[in-house]
């Protein structure tokens, strides 16, 4: 199931960006991730939206949910190289200065820090930037990567008083030219903990009340069971 969400939430969109945002931390790359949203409960037309007003830092509860999804902003500073020549009408198609990337690097550090540490992480994460894009684009983020998740769950367990985890990534990819670009490096604190829900009975669905119609656990969503008179809302 893990590896599924995971499939599920390293997708990216290009959309209307909204209006307000936290948590950028640039630096001299000509791609810039900036900007970060916390996605809706619900979908609409089949798909997640995300809110309007930007989130500087999160909390997850491993009990309900071991993901943590968010949107960010991001803008290419690169000029638009066209493919044309000389006398010639322009060629419909990519620009040289496309980005693409190819994968998505983690790092973490934690207080108080886990023995051993959480190690750097490596996930391919694919999409192409165009040169020139304003931050009316966007790409959508699983926070943290598996390999620490599973060491998560075997560190913050029920009664414990949970760690404060700040993730550090960025993108490795390179022009459609050919020459590699990183992008800038972003940080982001989320306190992990566990309230020690114990999960549903079998053929009971957990309440859908975090992101994107996930089960709670992300930034204090709901974390339960469907069931009762009236039920929970999305169950």
């Amino acid at each position: 199931m893990k590896d599924s969400n995971m499939k599920r939430l390293l997708k990216t969109l290009f959309v209307t960006a909204p209006l307000l945002g936290t948590s950028c931390v640039p630096n001299d790359s000509a791609v810039h991730i900036l900007n970060s949203f916390p996605y809706q409960s619900a979908t609409s037309n089949g798909a997640c939206q995300a809110m309007s007003v930007g989130i500087a830092g999160g909390s997850l509860d491993l009990s309900g949910n071991t993901s943590y999804i968010l949107q960010w902003t991001v803008e290419s500073t690169l000029q638009l190289i066209s493919n044309n020549i000389s006398g010639e009408p322009a060629f419909q198609g990519p620009s040289r200065n496309d980005w693409i990337s190819k994968e998505v690097v983690y790092s973490y550090t934690t207080v108080p820090a886990l023995t051993p540490p959480l190690a750097d992480e490596t996930q391919p994460y694919s999409w192409r930037i165009a040169a020139g894009a304003s931050t009316g684009s966007f790409i959508g983020m699983q926070m943290i990567g598996p390999t620490a998740t599973t060491q998560l769950l075997n560190s913050v367990r029920a009664g414990s008083p949970g760690v404060q985890l700040v993730v550090t990534f960025y993108l490795r990819g390179a022009l459609a030219s050919g020459q590699n670009l990183n992008t800038n490096k972003v940080t982001y604190p989320i306190f992990i903990y566990n309230s020690g829900f114990a999960g549903c009975a079998v053929g009971v669905k957990r309440i859908p009340s975090g992101p994107c119609g996930y089960a709670g656990g992300q930034d204090g969503a709901l974390v339960g069971c469907c069931g009762g008179t009236p039920p929970p809302t999305g169950c």
